[in-house]
């Protein structure tokens, strides 16, 4: 399994940024290459705060096709692409302990070919499993 967290583009909000929604896509543009321009915002997920105090606003986007992975490299070791129906099927995703500031929590893990996502990463696409089944 890869050692490396793994995470979905994101970073803070910064007083250029109009809205939350433009932070994202300005963080997927810095860390991965794909413009705005080729995304399409459909929604957003309920805010979820890491193990760590982070607070964390996920959004939904489509990427129109043949966008070209671009990392930078001081942000990104590597991208890699989990199909939609993979993520999309619950039996997929274990739960595990942890433990993080000195405090027990359960996080969701999702082994994929070598990867795996666990974490904040996971509760979001757990609530993204949620909101769709709902």
């Amino acid at each position: 399994m890869t050692q490396w967290q793994v995470s979905f583009p994101g970073g803070r909000f910064e007083l250029s940024d109009l809205s939350l929604a433009q932070t994202a896509l300005r963080e997927t543009e810095e860390e991965i290459g794909i413009e705005e321009k080729h995304i399409q915002l459909v929604g957003q997920l309920p805010d979820i705060t890491t193990t760590s105090g982070y607070h964390v606003t996920p959004f939904i986007g489509f990427v129109a096709k043949h966008q070209q992975v671009i990392i930078d490299q001081s942000e990104v070791k590597s991208c890699f692409e989990v199909p939609f129906n993979y993520l999309l099927n619950n039996d997929n995703f274990v739960k595990q302990h942890l433990v993080a500031n000195h405090k027990r929590h359960f996080t969701y893990c999702c082994a994929y070919q070598n990867h795996l996502i666990w974490g904040a990463t996971a509760q979001m696409i757990i609530n993204l499993q949620q909101h769709l089944q709902g």
